[in-house]
């Protein structure tokens, strides 16, 4: 991979990371007005919109690809579940752990899920090996990850629980890039919100909310609190989807995470005049494991580091 090209990948991954920030900031807002069960169902009925009027467009402008006709592989069809299993999990972790200790536990888990993935190629994604020049790298990660808590709670069941997501996260991003990478990165989107939208609505049914309620309240809250969270959802998801099997899903990972703790800390800074130098600190702590890591690759040997697997 050309240097250009990997940091162009890498600063993308890092704006995603960002981007979810935000978007979280939207679904957050948007749950505080509706039941947060509904304001699931409300996500992804405004991010499959999102899907459906670009696909619109792409046809009346003759750039829709033929589908091939060929039958997808189940999993291909539970991304978008997991998502809403993975909303659930965070939920549930930031009430027994706070959200700093269900961060941390989280990318812990998404780093061990990803170097599992590269070293596995799972699902078809290129296998990149993990030497041992590496763990040095590692280490300086996982301490800045740890460096993020600012309210520990030694709970060792949520603990697991909330590595448990971070490890779901990363197998649902690898699912929905291979999706993608199967039949187009905005049919792959669609496909996504679909089975999201699925899982929403099953949630919202065995938590007896009222749809009919529900929908009588949406146009008292804010258009923009409506449409922002699909709208950015879909953004990233496409991002993700086109940038993940081009680079490690270790470094990927990482940086899409590092995105969201720059983008929470400069929020804070700049609306509510809070500043956490421990939270920069640990950023820093993370970008130098980075750094360290691409140092490492670049000592090695192309046989020794990286292994390409064709998709499957």
């Amino acid at each position: 991979m050309k240097s250009a090209s990997q940091y162009t990948l890498f600063s993308t991954a890092f704006g995603i990371g960002c981007l979810i920030t935000i978007m979280i900031t939207f679904n957050g807002r948007l749950a505080q007005e509706v039941s947060h069960a509904f304001s699931l169902l409300v996500i992804h009925i405004a991010g499959g919109s999102v899907v459906a009027a670009v696909l619109i467009i792409r046809r009346l402008i003759g750039r829709t690809s033929v589908p091939s006709g060929r039958r997808l592989p189940w999993y291909f069809w539970i991304g978008g579940g997991i998502g809403v299993v993975m909303v659930f999990g965070n939920n549930v972790c930031f009430a027994a752990l706070g959200v700093s200790l269900t961060m941390a536990a989280g990318i812990l888990g998404q780093t061990a899920g990803s170097i599992i993935i590269d070293a596995t190629g799972f699902l078809g994604m290129s296998r990149y090996r993990f030497i041992r020049g590496k763990f040095i790298g590692l280490g300086i990660i996982v301490l800045g990850v740890l460096l993020m808590v600012d309210n520990w709670r030694f709970d060792g069941f949520f603990i697991l629980f909330a590595f448990a997501v971070g490890i779901l996260t990363i197998v649902q991003m690898t699912i929905n890039s291979q999706l993608a990478a199967s039949i187009g990165i905005i049919p792959g989107t669609g496909i996504n919100y679909l089975g999201g939208f699925l899982a929403a609505l099953a949630g919202v049914l065995l938590t007896g909310t009222s749809l009919t309620s529900s929908f009588a309240q949406l146009p008292e809250v804010p258009l923009y609190l409506v449409l922002g969270g699909g709208f950015t959802g879909f953004i990233i998801v496409s991002g993700v989807n086109t940038i993940l099997p081009k680079i490690p899903t270790f470094y990927s990972s990482l940086l899409i995470f590092l995105g969201q703790i720059s983008a929470a800390v400069a929020a804070d800074a700049l609306l509510l005049g809070i500043f956490s130098y421990q939270r920069l600190f640990a950023s820093a702590l993370i970008l130098a494991g980075i750094a360290a890591n691409l140092a490492a690759d670049r000592m090695a040997s192309p046989a020794e580091a990286e292994t390409s697997v064709s998709s499957q």
